[in-house]
C-alpha cells in the first residue's frame, strides 16, 4: 500500500555528483602531463549520461529485489529532475566551488574548530588561492582518497545549486533536508 510520500531524489543525485567529482578527479590524475588543465578535467556529456543511468538502474533493480512497491521507483519526470539537477551542478561547478569557498571561509568557527572537511572542503582551499596548482592537486587527490569528503562536498554543492542558482526558489529551499543545521546556517 503506497503512503502517498515520493522518494526523495536528493540521496541519488548526491551520489551520481560524488562519483563524477571522481571522475574529475581521476581524468586529472590520469592526464598525460598530469597538469589537470581544464580540458583534461572536463567530464564528457556521455559519461554524466552513463552515469546517471547506472544509477537510476541500480535503484529500480534495488526496489525489484526488495520487493517495494512501483510508488518506490523513480517515475520519467523525477529522472528527468536528477539528471537536470546533475547537468546543472556540473555546469556551474566552478562558480558552485567557488561559492563554497567563499561562504566557509567567511564563517570563523570552522577555521578554529578546523571543520572544513564538513563543507567537503581541505583547510588549504580556504586559505590558499583558488589556481594553486598544490591546492588543486591536493583536492583532487583528496576527492580520490576520502569517500566522506567527496560526500560532503556534493551536498553542498548541491545545496547551493538549489538555492543560489536556481534563484533560491522557496520550494527548494524548503526540501533540502539533507544538510545538518550547522551546515545550513553558513550555505543557506
Amino acid at each position: 500500500m503506497s503512503s502517498g510520500i515520493r522518494p526523495s531524489l536528493h540521496p541519488l543525485t548526491i551520489n551520481v555528483i560524488s562519483e563524477l567529482l571522481r571522475h574529475r578527479s581521476l581524468n586529472y590524475f590520469s592526464s598525460t602531463n598530469s597538469k589537470g588543465n581544464d580540458n583534461e578535467m572536463q567530464i564528457q556529456p556521455l559519461i554524466i549520461d552513463e552515469i546517471i543511468a547506472d544509477a537510476l538502474d541500480k535503484r529500480s533493480r534495488a526496489c525489484r529485489a526488495d520487493n517495494s512497491v512501483s510508488s518506490d521507483m523513480f517515475n520519467k519526470e523525477e529522472c528527468d529532475v536528477i539528471r537536470a539537477r546533475v547537468f546543472g551542478v556540473l555546469s556551474t561547478l566552478d562558480t558552485l566551488e567557488n561559492a563554497l569557498v567563499t561562504k566557509v571561509s567567511g564563517v570563523p568557527w570552522v577555521a578554529k574548530y578546523g571543520e572544513y572537511g564538513t563543507f567537503g572542503l581541505l583547510p588549504n582551499e580556504c586559505c590558499n588561492p583558488k589556481n594553486s596548482t598544490g591546492t588543486q592537486h591536493d583536492l583532487m587527490r583528496s576527492v580520490l582518497d576520502d569517500p566522506l569528503l567527496r560526500m560532503t562536498r556534493a551536498e553542498c554543492l548541491l545545496a547551493l545549486f538549489l538555492t543560489e542558482i536556481t534563484l533560491g526558489i522557496q520550494e527548494e529551499r524548503e526540501t533540502i533536508d539533507f544538510l545538518d543545521d550547522e551546515r545550513r546556517d553558513v550555505l543557506l
